[in-house]
């Protein structure tokens, strides 16, 4: 059994799972969710409510008891010589808490009973389960109205998604400080390289502050502002940006996962060099190599 923590918004939880279905495959073994983080109205964070929300998608995911979660507690807390007493089975519990931002190649490594805890934010903690993740990620309803309609579109044009994600960064100082904001510029600079490699190009424009984008993103190209997906159903602005032939990702594993989705071979995936505002954490396992760095 795999038990996986999940943790954060609908991105994080993508890489939890993902991680953790990886793991499951290669063990043989069932992939449980631990959801302990949403039982209060906040979640995980004070700031930004946080839910579960891979029920949206195809992951026909298992829920850990707490039962099941407690038997890690001991070794959670660093008291492994009591468990071991308490416990014949002991040595097959282990709680993995994640050592670095970077891909641990030696979370592979492990066996038996496994607590994960991280945020595992590298395709290549899954990356050979490449097709059975796609699978999972897909939603649960079949898409209908307006995002039906915007999904023929984004087939049948040069379409380009953009993201800009500002609204909970800027909540306060000390998320401001360690997230930080994608500048105008970059989104410049990152429409004037894909209007050299494309022509006729349509963007779809994917924000949290709509005001902002709507002021600030205007080419002299065509543009659409998906503005309609909001509470409950903002999972589907990711869907939907899956769709699109091509990425501007915003510092946010929201738009990550937008880009990773789409399977296009062609694709061209533009992030932001720098993922976060400081200097930590190390991000060099984060983008994958295909993609551009602006």
């Amino acid at each position: 059994m795999i038990i996986t923590r999940l943790n954060g918004g609908l991105g994080n939880q993508m890489f939890q799972y993902a991680f953790g279905k990886s793991l499951a495959e290669n063990l043989q073994t069932p992939l449980k969710l631990d959801l302990s983080v949403f039982a209060t109205p906040l979640g995980s964070s004070p700031d930004t409510p946080r839910t579960y929300e891979l029920n949206r998608w195809n992951t026909h995911a298992e829920i850990a008891t707490q039962t099941e979660i407690q038997r890690f507690a001991p070794l959670r807390e660093g008291k492994t010589s009591f468990i071991q007493r308490l416990f014949k089975h002991s040595s097959d519990l282990v709680y993995y808490k994640e050592k670095r931002f970077r891909f641990d190649a030696g979370a592979f490594q492990l066996q038996g009973a496994v607590y994960l805890d991280g945020y595992w934010q590298s395709e290549k903690y899954f990356a050979d389960h490449a097709d059975s993740i796609r699978t999972a990620f897909t939603p649960l309803a079949a898409l209908h109205g307006l995002n039906k309609e915007l999904a023929f579109e984004m087939a049948d044009t040069c379409s380009v998604s953009i993201h800009v994600r500002r609204s909970d960064y800027q909540k306060d100082k000390t998320t401001l400080d360690f997230h930080g904001l994608c500048p105008l510029a970059y989104y410049k600079d990152a429409v004037a390289l894909l209007r050299q490699k494309y022509k006729h190009i349509h963007l779809y424009v994917f924000s949290d502050d709509q005001q902002w984008s709507a002021e600030n993103i205007q080419f002299d190209i065509p543009t659409t502002h998906i503005v309609h997906n909001r509470g409950a159903e903002s999972y589907l602005d990711l869907w939907l940006m899956s769709r699109c032939k091509h990425h501007v990702l915003a510092n946010s594993s929201f738009s990550w996962w937008g880009a990773w989705l789409n399977e296009n071979p062609l694709k061209t995936v533009i992030a932001p060099r720098r993922w976060f505002a400081g200097t930590v954490p190390d991000t060099s396992d984060l983008i994958p190599a295909s993609w551009t760095c602006l």
